[in-house]
């Protein structure tokens, strides 16, 4: 009969980093970290980049644009439709706005001086 010899077991370590093929986790991080700088960016991973905005103008803020509309009704006009935030539908009801705006303003204007022009 052959003699068996007793199993003589390793210390025990932690395994949960080990790889399967690469006995040594710092070999197998020094492959991927070589991968890494090799291979170049991958653009369909990566994150879109978000330009900034600049700041705003003043005179093109809906809350400007509001009260020239109230004040200056032919200026607002002319800003809302140089501006890209609104839509064909929002300048054309802003126009008629301003139109209706300038035609108060003048009826005002004509019954409070009108005995005195």
């Amino acid at each position: 009969m052959t003699p068996v010899r007793p199993f003589a077991a390793r210390p025990r370590r932690a395994r949960k980093n080990d790889c399967l093929f690469l006995p040594d986790m710092e070999i197998a991080l020094q492959i991927l970290q070589a991968r890494h700088a090799a291979s170049p960016p991958r653009v369909d991973v990566m994150a879109p980049v978000r330009h900034v905005p600049g700041p705003e103008p003043l005179l093109g803020a809906p809350a400007a644009i509001g009260l020239l509309m109230l004040v200056a009704p032919p200026l607002a006009v002319t800003l809302v439709w140089t501006s890209p935030r609104f839509d064909a539908t929002a300048r054309m009801a802003l126009t008629l706005f301003g139109g209706l705006v300038t035609v108060v303003m003048a009826t005002v204007m004509i019954l409070s001086f009108g005995s005195n022009l």
